[in-house]
């Protein structure tokens, strides 16, 4: 019966050392930390790219934009200045031939 004990006390002691003792130390080697950094400045490269990219695409979508809504301000210029020359047209037509009316 003693022994039993012992052994279940020793269990116990080896598990609360292990529990509050210090976690093992994580090395990384200056290799890894270099890869590791490479890695991150190849991704940010890639982003900055990506980025720039982007942003050309959008500067070319606004250019378009603002030319489309110019044609656009000007075909409704055209379109309201036609409106007003048939309706003048009309009026003249029905001014030509007022005094012929029966």
């Amino acid at each position: 019966r003693k022994f039993q004990e012992s052994i279940v006390s020793c269990d116990i002691d080896a598990v609360e050392y292990a529990a509050y003792g210090d976690p093992a130390p994580v090395t990384m080697e200056e290799n890894d930390a270099d890869a590791a950094l490479g890695a991150l400045e190849s991704r940010l490269s890639e982003i900055l790219s990506q980025t720039t990219k982007e942003d050309d695409e959008f500067q070319a979508q606004q250019e378009i934009y603002k030319n489309v809504q110019r044609e656009l301000s000007d075909c409704e210029r055209k379109v309201s200045l036609m409106n007003m020359i048939v309706t003048e047209t009309k009026e003249l037509q029905d001014l030509t031939i007022y005094p012929f009316k029966s």
